[in-house]
């Protein structure tokens, strides 16, 4: 009578599937590595381009594409535009200097935080808003893409108030605008921004 029996270390099979384990485990080993590195890269990066978009004023948009960043939007002027020989250059502008606690309209309406609570007031009548919401907006609109104007006599002709803007610190600011040239003025700079008009009125529309 013959009894077959096979011995583990000596079975050919049983050791290039301890093998193959081995290199698996080692080949994921590294994958898992390289990708962390790489992420950590690609975070360092993403931070540097946005304080450099926050500071200079917008970077390539080759790389912004590249990246899947947001493009900047071209603000742009018309050629017989009394403002072409104002004009500074194409940037952002950083308003919110420190938290805003509460925007206040020229028609009395006003946008007032208590808490982490955000209310729309009109005279003694008040509603509350969604906070998401109103957070989204200053996220979206406290840089804006601005053309940067030099300070003319021509820009502060029928200038009006736009928009006052409460600090939790610090003295309020107001935005003043000239429909005729579409030129802002805001804590002594003046520029141009389509944006911030259309972002007014995304606000006053979250509003009602």
């Amino acid at each position: 009578m013959t009894t077959n029996h096979v011995v583990g270390g000596s079975n050919p099979s049983w050791r290039a599937i301890c093998l193959f384990k081995l290199d698996k485990a080692k080949f994921l080993m590294t994958w898992g590595y390289f990708l962390k590195v790489n992420m950590l890269i690609l975070a360092f990066v993403l931070v540097v381009l946005s304080i450099y978009r926050l500071r200079v004023g917008g970077i390539p948009n080759s790389v912004e594409a590249l990246l899947g960043l947001e493009p900047q939007i071209p603000v742009s002027l018309e050629e017989d535009s009394p403002l072409t020989e104002l004009s500074r250059g194409v940037g952002r502008f950083f308003w919110c200097r420190t938290r805003v606690s509460e925007l206040e309209f020229p028609s009395g309406e006003r946008l007032v935080q208590e808490g982490r609570r955000w209310f729309w007031q009109v005279e003694e009548s008040r509603r509350e808003l969604p906070p998401v919401q109103v957070e989204k907006w200053f996220g979206d609109f406290c840089t804006l893409e601005v053309k940067r104007l030099e300070s003319s006599p021509v820009l502060t002709q029928d200038m009006g108030l736009w928009l006052k803007v409460h600090f939790i610190r610090g003295e309020p600011k107001s935005f003043y605008y000239n429909p005729q040239l579409e030129a802002f003025l805001f804590d002594g700079q003046f520029f141009m921004s389509p944006q911030f008009v259309e972002a007014t009125q995304d606000l006053l529309s979250l509003a009602l």
